[in-house]
């Protein structure tokens, strides 16, 4: 059985559509999410499920410089404060490999993350992974106040609201990334900065190779396979740690079962024709995440 060879976005023949569109499914996965009010995803309701985890948890050290030459970022990010951005705001970009969950962004940092996590996988073969990225007040005051205590297992860490973690800008990486010397660092301190991601960390007291700022200057190209648009229903996101790949809503995250419908839900997104089953499968993984 093939799709719809006009591809174009009508309701097809009586007696049934054999190709529906994006706009369709827009639709009819709308009217759906309507009907499931604050059902749960994996047993957490819409109200919470892409809450950042934290305060508990282990980081990288953080020293840094102090909050006085941070005030460019802390412009970029003024609509809230340090630490404070809702969820909403924010945009799920990876899996910490530290075990801190689910890692969020702000959008322009997030849509050039994506971008340079493809052209580090094309180079190096492996996916850039990342220990943590946005963090939350309480989160960085429980680290703060672990670290001045003296507390066993805690790192240096920088004071809260002077984080540029808290704004949603900046990433400890891993994966090699965090080690001087290893093609993983040495490939993002050359290429990171033309995707608007800079070695901030290198320039520390205390060098810290993982830890990147971005600068808010990178512009996507045409060719960028990113799919970062405002209005996109749902996104796709790779958990390099452990091979998962995810279909990610405003309620939370499922698990893509198989590679087929990895296609089909990246079809979906093309706006490419879909049959009557396709809808279907798209539809039942867009409930899991509204």
């Amino acid at each position: 059985m093939t799709s719809n060879p006009d591809g174009h976005e009508g309701e097809g023949p009586p007696g049934g559509p054999r190709g529906t569109s994006r706009r369709s499914v827009l639709l009819l996965a709308a009217a759906a999410a309507a009907t499931l009010g604050a059902s749960t995803v994996s047993g957490t309701t819409k109200a919470n499920a892409a809450v950042p985890t934290g305060p508990l948890g282990p980081s990288y050290p953080e020293t840094g410089p102090g909050a006085g030459s941070r005030s460019s970022a802390m412009r970029a990010a003024a609509a809230y404060p340090n630490g404070e951005i809702p969820t909403s705001q924010l945009v799920l970009v990876a899996v910490s490999t530290l075990g801190l969950g689910d890692q969020y962004l702000v959008a322009g940092a997030a849509a050039s993350y994506r971008a340079m996590n493809t052209a580090f996988k094309k180079a190096l073969g492996t996916p850039l992974t990342m220990a943590e990225a946005y963090r939350s007040r309480a989160r960085q005051q429980y680290l703060y106040d672990g670290y001045i205590a003296g507390e066993p297992g805690f790192n240096e860490a920088a004071l809260p609201g002077t984080s540029v973690h808290g704004l949603g800008l900046a990433v400890d990486f891993s994966g090699g990334v965090d080690s001087y010397g290893t093609s993983a660092k040495t490939w993002m301190n050359a290429n990171g900065p033309k995707f608007g991601w800079q070695p901030k960390g290198d320039g520390f007291k205390k060098k810290e190779p993982w830890h990147f700022e971005y600068d808010g200057s990178y512009t996507p190209g045409d060719s960028d396979q990113t799919n970062t648009g405002e209005d996109d229903l749902f996104k796709i996101i790779e958990a390099a740690e452990t091979d998962n790949i995810f279909i990610v809503g405003p309620a939370g995250r499922a698990t893509i079962s198989s590679p087929s419908h990895v296609s089909l839900l990246r079809r979906f997104q093309k706006q490419d024709s879909l049959l009557t089953v396709e809808v279907d499968i798209c539809i039942s993984y867009i409930r899991k995440v509204y």
